[in-house]
C-alpha cells in the first residue's frame, strides 16, 4: 500500500508535469520538422530519445523528491519558504550535475549562460513538481479519509 501511495502522490504528478514540456517539444518536432532557415541543417530527434529524457527526468526528480524533498518539506508542511528552499535545492542539485557533466567533456568549455538558464528552468520545474505533489497529496488524502 505504501508503494501505491508513493506512486500516486509523488511519481504520478511528476510524470504529468514532465509530459507538458517534453510533449510540447515532441509535437513541435513532429508537426514542424522543417528548419526555420532554408540553408541550415536540421536535426530530428527520435521518439526513443524523447521517451528516454522523460523517463530520466521522472526517475531522477522522483528520487530527489523522495530522498531530499520530503525531508525539507516535512519540517513544516505549510511553509512557503521551505517549499521555495526545496525548489532552490532541487535546481542547485541538478545544475551541479549538469555542470559536472560539462566539466568532464573534453572538447567543450562550459557556457555559463546556459548553466544560469538551466538553473532557472530547473527552479521552475521544482516549483511545478512541488506544487503538483502537494495537490495530489491533498486530493488523495481527502479521498482516503472519506
Amino acid at each position: 500500500m505504501k508503494i501505491f501511495k508513493v506512486l500516486l502522490e509523488t511519481v504520478l504528478p511528476i510524470t504529468i508535469v514532465t509530459l507538458f514540456p517534453v510533449g510540447y517539444f515532441f509535437i513541435t518536432d513532429k508537426i514542424f520538422p522543417e528548419p526555420e532557415l532554408k540553408n541550415c541543417e536540421s536535426c530530428h530527434i527520435s521518439t526513443i530519445v524523447y521517451l528516454t529524457y522523460t523517463l530520466l527526468i521522472v526517475i531522477l526528480s522522483s528520487l530527489y523528491q523522495l530522498i531530499f524533498g520530503k525531508r525539507i518539506i516535512k519540517k513544516n508542511e505549510n511553509s512557503l519558504i521551505l517549499s521555495v528552499g526545496n525548489c532552490i535545492a532541487f535546481a542547485i542539485f541538478f545544475t551541479g550535475i549538469l555542470t559536472l557533466i560539462n566539466l568532464f567533456q573534453v572538447e567543450r568549455k562550459i557556457e555559463w549562460d546556459f548553466i544560469l538558464a538551466g538553473f532557472i528552468v530547473l527552479f521552475l520545474f521544482g516549483l511545478m513538481f512541488t506544487l503538483s505533489t502537494k495537490i495530489c497529496q491533498k486530493i488523495f488524502k481527502d479521498r482516503t479519509t472519506n
